[in-house]
């Protein structure tokens, strides 16, 4: 099988040359990644991106240059088989930060450097010589001379380029950005490599790894970044020799800023808040003067659809796309709202727009709200709850739910349900099931974390729908919902999960259910564990 693949352009002028030959240089010494073949038919051009990494603070770390791959022009089981690369969920990044500040473990991070460019290519793939490579090359071989390595692969590929009366093309031997397999050849190799050196992958999440070897060490995989947790720093510099001598890394040193999230790892405690993000929003939707406020949501709004759309006045499927992520990183205080907001992503006017911007409003007010995990020696424990019928516009209910350990939330959820509920106590327990897949998920991560969890308690504030689940008795009210009995019935059973009852006043998954006025909102907040104290 073969491809012919192209590159976007960034103009290469004298002034980021410097940035392009960098990358050259790494392209050159990665052995193996390509070879010139004569060719026979016209490929297309191929072209450098070139992108600036900027630190936590918004300083330029690096200048950064990509050979990326049009990956459109791909076709389908002909120029590759699949795609899926999985990364590690957030919920289990979070479950290890509450780890280690449980038992009170490093956590560090390293980055490798040029990751696709190590995973291997199943398929045969050509691509176009890139335009003046061979400029580029000579002036390499000019500059380099003392640099035995550099010096000799561009000397090699330079008299390759001139051998020959024939147009060479570019015959691919590792995955580049921007195919549509790299992702995945890329993830192959480290699940390999991982292994090699002792790391088995969780069942329930196979981008977290734990050492069989004893030592207690964990990674977790976001594509190119990796999350260490470690007893102390000799474990750590053990471990990160091992991986330098399988790929070509980075040492972070302690975790503090990833995946648009910054951390920070001291006194026994781990935070994790994007106030550097939200200061980007702010600033972005010219709200960075804006006059903070209480709730992401007023209590009264009850949306409706509109009719005549206008989806150039406003940019609002930008903003809640940016707030989704918010919403399921660190700040699950405005889940329910942005969920709720983003059911009219094609049906929008000004005063969702209005709605949309208060949630900006309360940002303000709360940019430095963190999640933050410390020692309780206590177990995950999750809380649950659903609102009615509260959908206005198709009577739908509302679950939502969150596991809480090391003080802290690791998971949560704020979801309208799939069907219409009958009554409060379907509801309730349809947002029980949801809850119980998840419980059961953490649980099976946890085991192998080895991480003791006989079960996890789930609360609930309805006492009608933890009868359903305790009762083996199928009424005329609940027959149409048999299977989800079924299923929580047995998880129960099994002792997985156990449910418990908890008044509405103490039911943390309330704010995650509907839009709450300020003082029940901050108590529900505080209650699953955000604050302002970073420490």
């Amino acid at each position: 099988m073969s491809s012919t693949v192209n590159y976007r352009i960034d103009p290469l002028t004298k002034e980021n040359w410097d940035t392009w030959k960098l990358q050259a240089q790494a392209i050159l010494i990665k052995s193996g990644l390509w070879k010139f073949v004569n060719g026979t038919e016209k490929y297309p051009h191929s072209f450098p991106v070139l992108k600036e990494k900027f630190n936590a603070d918004g300083t330029l770390e690096r200048k950064k240059a990509r050979l990326v791959a049009r990956g459109f022009t791909q076709r389908p089981n002909v120029d590759f088989a699949e795609t899926y690369a999985p990364v590690a969920k957030l919920s289990s990044i979070r479950l290890l930060l509450g780890i280690a500040a449980e038992k009170g473990l490093m956590v560090s991070q390293m980055d490798v450097i040029t990751a696709y460019l190590n995973g291997d290519l199943d398929e045969d793939v050509y691509m176009a010589i890139p335009e003046n490579l061979k400029q580029y090359l000579q002036e390499i071989v000019v500059e380099e001379s003392q640099n035995e390595t550099v010096f000799e692969k561009a000397r090699k590929a330079l008299n390759d380029l001139r051998n020959g009366d024939k147009e060479k093309v570019c015959h691919l031997k590792k995955a580049i950005y921007g195919l549509r397999q790299a992702g995945r050849q890329w993830f192959k190799k480290l699940d390999s490599k991982l292994k090699e050196i002792g790391f088995n992958p969780s069942i329930a999440d196979p981008c977290i790894y734990r050492s069989s070897t004893g030592g207690g060490e964990i990674i977790a995989v976001y594509v190119d970044d990796l999350i260490i947790l470690t007893k102390d720093q000799a474990g750590y510099e053990k471990l990160k020799s091992i991986l330098l001598k399988c790929f070509d890394m980075r040492d972070l040193g302690s975790l503090n800023y990833c995946l648009g999230i910054q951390f920070s790892c001291k006194n026994e405690c781990v935070s994790a808040n994007q106030s550097k993000y939200i200061d980007k929003l702010l600033e972005k939707y010219q709200m960075t003067d804006c006059k903070p406020i209480g709730t992401p949501m007023d209590p009264k709004t009850k949306l409706e659809k509109a009719t005549d759309c206008d989806q150039q006045s406003y940019p609002y499927q930008n903003l809640i796309g940016a707030l989704m992520y918010l919403s399921v990183a660190t700040r699950p205080d405005i889940s329910y709202t942005v969920s709720y907001l983003s059911q009219f992503n094609n049906s929008f006017g000004k005063e969702h727009w209005q709605a949309a911007k208060r949630v900006l409003k309360y940002l303000k007010g709360t940019k430095e709200m963190s999640l933050l995990y410390r020692k309780t020696s206590q177990p995950i424990v999750g809380y649950t709850d659903a609102d009615w019928g509260s959908c206005t516009i198709d009577r739908r209910s509302y679950s939502g739910f969150c596991f809480i350990f090391a003080g802290s939330p690791i998971c949560w959820a704020a979801k309208k349900q799939t069907t219409v509920a009958l009554s409060t106590a379907e509801a309730e327990y349809a947002a029980i099931a949801e809850s119980t897949k998840e419980a059961l998920h953490l649980k099976q991560l946890s085991m192998d974390l080895d991480i003791t969890q006989n079960k996890i308690v789930i609360h609930n504030d309805n006492q009608a729908a933890q009868h359903m689940a305790a009762n083996p008795i199928i009424s005329s009210k609940s027959k149409h919902v048999a299977i989800r009995i079924n299923f929580v019935r047995e998880v129960i059973e099994r002792g997985d999960v156990e449910l418990k009852y908890v008044s509405t006043d103490l039911m943390t998954a309330d704010v995650l259910t509907k839009a709450l006025a300020k003082p029940r909102h901050q108590e529900l907040i505080a209650n699953m564990g955000l604050t302002t104290d970073h420490s």
